[in-house]
């Protein structure tokens, strides 16, 4: 089986997204560690505060106080990750709009929170989310990418019955 052209195009565009959105999760983080070390800042008073927090294991802090090889783990599971949605977005070139927004947003999310568990073996998290100050979680800007963007495969895959 012979490989076309376009089966190895990669898309210019996509290419620029997925960087553009990776420098705002990092930057942001990088802002975070920097103005945040001895502080909180209420955004909104009740709903949402910056509030710097170190996430040493995946969502919800899971798996956070566990062995060091459940920290590798999770680390070659997320590489793994954004190698397979990477091989999906650049591989197929007939995605949806949708769909091809929901793997930038997963893949984006997935290299910034990867970056920080392989550089420093936890995640910066800063936006805490809070309902009439009962405090909910904190995340990070690629959460909320990763949060977004299945949300979004979800409602594509729903739509186009596949």
């Amino acid at each position: 089986m012979s490989l076309t052209k376009q089966t190895l195009t990669i898309d210019f565009r996509s290419q620029s997204i997925l960087m553009i959105l990776i420098v705002v999760d990092l930057f942001t983080k990088h802002l975070a560690l920097d103005h945040l070390m001895n502080q909180s800042v209420n955004l909104i008073p009740g709903w949402v505060s910056f509030h710097l927090a170190f996430n040493h294991g995946t969502a919800f802090s899971l798996l956070s106080q566990s062995a060091p090889i459940w920290h590798t783990i999770l680390t070659l599971l997320n590489a793994l990750t954004i190698i397979g949605l990477t091989w999906w977005l650049f591989r197929y070139q007939t995605h949806t709009t949708l769909r091809r927004w929901s793997l930038l947003l997963l893949i984006s999310g997935g290299c910034g929170n990867f970056f920080n568990r392989w550089l420093h073996d936890y995640v910066v998290d800063f936006i805490a989310l809070s309902v009439h100050n009962h405090n909910l979680f904190v995340c990070n800007v690629a959460d909320i990418y990763i949060t977004f963007g299945l949300l979004m495969l979800l409602y594509d895959q729903y739509m186009t019955h596949e």
